[in-house]
Order: structure tokens, then sequence, then C-alpha cells
């Protein structure tokens, strides 16, 4: 059995730091529009590949890059730390 790169790397960072990580989140930030009767709305929305759960979303009539880093900073915010001790 052959290990890809990220299964040798995270395997080398457990034996260097002793610590043993239990999730890694791929997140993928997604804006789309949806269309209304005067003009449009905005979805902005973070979620994790792994777990597919969305962890942030807001929605907005303007489309602005300051809802993007909300929706980022609340995803952030609601993400648990994922590293453990190994025994």
């Amino acid at each position: 059995m052959s290990l890809t790169l990220d299964e040798k790397w995270f395997q080398e960072f457990e034996q260097a730091y002793k610590w043993k990580i239990c999730h890694f989140f791929m997140l993928t930030l997604r804006v789309t529009y949806i269309p209304m009767v005067k003009g449009f709305v905005y979805l902005t929305a973070v979620m994790d590949w792994a777990s597919c759960r969305v962890l942030a979303a807001k929605v907005a009539i303007k489309l602005e890059a300051c809802h993007a880093v909300d929706v980022l900073q609340e995803a952030f915010n609601r993400m648990l730390p994922t590293v453990e001790l190994a025994a």
C-alpha cells in the first residue's frame, strides 16, 4: 500500500510533534446569486468538504468582499480544534 503525499506529511507531522490530527478541514467558499423581481440576492456560504456541512452562510443584497470575509470568520469561529496529543 503506497501513501499519498498528504498522508506521508501527516504521518511525519504526527511523529515529529507527538500530535494526532483527527480531522483536516478542506473548506470551500461559494458565492451564488438568486434572481429576484428587482435585481439579485447573493448567497455566500462556506462548506467543509469532508463532512459536507455548511459551516456558515449569509444572504446579502450587494455583492461585496466584506460579506465573504464575515462568512469565513464565522466559519473559523465555529470550527473546533481537532488536534489532540498522541498517546
